[in-house]
């Protein structure tokens, strides 16, 4: 899933990538340990974006280790979306601005 959250643009954007998303977690409980442990391997914003849309597009809430992971890292916000443009409005929880509506079709 951070492959995903980390290039959005393989999947073909913001909305698919949110789709393959809610899949993966309804398919299987992730393990967000193991996400957190891995994140340390990835640019902070896959870790953000992935937690972002856990926590607004699933059903899953054990996202604690994920957040602290983000937590220890660079201050700086990060875009939900890095194909659209840069406004809109710092979701303080996961540090990153959320610069379009995201609408999955599943």
């Amino acid at each position: 899933m951070l492959d995903i959250a980390n290039d959005i643009g393989i999947v073909g954007g913001i909305d698919n990538a949110t789709n393959l998303v809610i899949e993966l977690c309804e398919v299987s409980e992730p393990d967000v340990e193991v996400i957190a442990a891995l994140a340390v391997h990835y640019p902070v914003t896959a870790a953000r974006r992935l937690g972002y849309l856990m926590e607004n597009f699933t059903e899953f809430s054990g996202l604690a280790p994920l957040k602290k992971a983000c937590a220890r890292r660079s201050t700086t916000s990060s875009l939900l979306d890095p194909q659209s443009e840069p406004g809109g409005t710092i979701n303080t929880e996961w540090n990153i601005k959320v610069n379009r509506e995201v609408s999955p079709d599943v």
